[in-house]
């Protein structure tokens, strides 16, 4: 399974740059932070491939973060973003442990873009 941890505000790829239309880099806000937003982590666990091997299959379910799940028991959460990264962790095997030690792999060491997400309440069973 995985681990999953909340974390301090911020943006994980930096800051944004945003289009609208043909203009590039139009003013917009990302501090989400000073907006009164919030986000969590989840690793999923390890996927480790060799030159040219594909990795497609569930990974299972990846709980919340135990205190986002008890904050919101009962109730609904807005989720406004999402965001995906694959990390090389440390120690290796073991996603979650020291995520200030993650180091982002290279888009073009392990292209991923068929990964998928689904989110249900407590009371929500998933059968495939």
């Amino acid at each position: 399974s995985g681990i999953a941890v909340a974390a301090a505000s911020g943006n994980m790829n930096g800051e944004y740059v945003v289009a609208s239309g043909s203009r590039q880099g139009v003013d917009f806000n990302d501090d989400y932070a000073s907006k009164g937003m919030e986000y969590f982590d989840v690793w999923a666990p390890e996927i480790a491939t060799q030159y040219a091997q594909v990795f497609w299959t569930s990974q299972g379910i990846l709980k919340l973060p135990d205190d986002i799940v008890q904050r919101f028991a009962g109730k609904v959460i807005a989720i406004t973003g999402y965001e995906q990264d694959q990390v090389m962790v440390t120690p290796t095997g073991q996603p979650g442990v020291n995520p200030d030690l993650d180091v982002s792999v290279p888009i073009n060491w392990a292209y991923n873009h068929h990964y998928m997400t689904w989110m249900a309440g407590a009371d929500a069973e998933f059968k495939t």
